[in-house]
């Protein structure tokens, strides 16, 4: 009786302990702002580019979306295919067409747990909407 007291009472001033230095840490500075806006058009320029497969179905989501953001602010993004845009990732902001299985920039992004887009999920007919700030910490 006295060993499983002396037990609780140890493992009550060690959580004490732990959890009185995990509140007086001060927080982690943030080494740049998060970004609350992306970017797809300023000024009436393209500022983003739409990385899509070069494959039929995907070439034509990807047309849709350029005339759907061309409608809106008349700009027209340009259409890359996605091992061009995964190949330099951070030069400018992108729309991703596809997911782990069917597009390299998705497919990079999905193994650094940014996004979770894959053959499964989010399942036939839907679509994930996603902004992933700076995957590749270049400060942009």
């Amino acid at each position: 009786m006295l060993t499983r007291k002396l037990w609780i009472s140890s493992a009550a001033l060690l959580l004490l302990t732990v959890a009185g230095y995990a509140l007086a840490q001060s927080p982690v500075p943030r080494s740049q702002p998060i970004m609350s806006e992306v970017v797809l058009v300023e000024v009436g320029q393209p500022a983003a580019a739409i990385a899509a497969p070069d494959d039929e179905e995907h070439r034509a989501l990807a047309a849709q979306v350029q005339d759907a953001i061309r409608q809106a602010t008349g700009a027209q993004l340009p259409i890359i295919t996605d091992t061009a845009a995964a190949s330099r990732i951070g030069e400018r902001n992108l729309v991703v067409i596809g997911n782990l299985m069917t597009n390299k920039v998705a497919e990079r992004l999905y193994h650094n747990y940014y996004v979770a887009s894959d053959a499964a999920q989010p399942g036939p007919g839907r679509y994930e909407f996603r902004t992933v700030h700076d995957p590749e910490a270049l400060g942009i």
